[in-house]
């Protein structure tokens, strides 16, 4: 058994489940490239007006402005398959057929942001190797709960250097109800033997932290906070 500080505070925690992106890799750095290099090849073979191009970016949680991905947007918050799901959306608002829409969006959108990530799409948040080493020299176990897809997940971890410290990975494209919902959480608590009580959830978002508190979590973490306290 494990007992953690943070922030004064004193938790009994067995099994950390991190967030993916925001939590452990820079969000922006990711997302907002992968989001506008899908919405420029869909545009690109339709013949997009930029206008329907900008709104998709924009509905999809790019903000035009800062050039950022808009909290608790559907690129901040959801799974791939629902992103698809919304620029199809856009397509059919735009006067699209529905079926064309889908099509398009399943053959030019959706492969781009589906991709596995290249080494410079991804920015570290914090020295990760170092604080689950941290966490597992002191008995933590770790697990990964991501609303990102399995294949590029796993393409992640090696680059991160954490791939053989992370035990198991919940993915937005397994069985499982995405985020609020807790079943990945639950997932892991039967699979790891470990209850929720003992479970500690970091993340960057509300829906992160809705998530633990939905599954009963002894803790739910910023991740900056989470950092600063273990390796502080």
């Amino acid at each position: 058994m494990a007992k953690l500080e943070i922030c004064g505070r004193y938790f009994d925690v067995d099994l950390a489940v991190f967030d993916k992106d925001g939590t452990l890799v820079d969000f922006d750095r990711l997302w907002t490239g992968k989001l506008r290099r899908g919405v420029a090849t869909l545009a690109e073979h339709l013949d997009l007006d930029a206008t329907i191009a900008d709104r998709l970016t924009d509905v999809l949680g790019v903000d035009s402005r800062t050039g950022k991905v808009v909290p608790e947007s559907p690129l901040a918050v959801t799974t791939l398959a629902k992103l698809g799901v919304v620029a199809t959306a856009v397509l059919y608002q735009s006067g699209m057929p529905w079926h064309a829409a889908e099509s398009a969006v399943q053959a030019w959108f959706m492969p781009v942001i589906a991709s596995d990530p290249a080494p410079e799409d991804l920015l570290p948040i914090g020295d990760v190797p170092a604080l689950f080493q941290v966490l597992k020299k002191n008995g933590v176990r770790i697990a990964v709960l991501t609303s990102d897809d399995r294949s590029a997940t796993m393409a992640a971890l090696p680059l991160l250097a954490i791939a053989d410290l992370v035990e198991h990975i919940v993915c937005g494209d397994d069985r499982f109800a995405s985020k609020p919902s807790p079943e990945g959480l639950l997932h892991l608590s039967q699979l790891f033997n470990i209850p929720t009580s003992r479970m500690l959830m970091a993340g960057d978002s509300v829906t992160d932290m809705r998530t633990g508190r939905n599954a009963g979590v002894a803790c739910c973490l910023g991740s900056t906070g989470f950092f600063a306290q273990v390796m502080g």
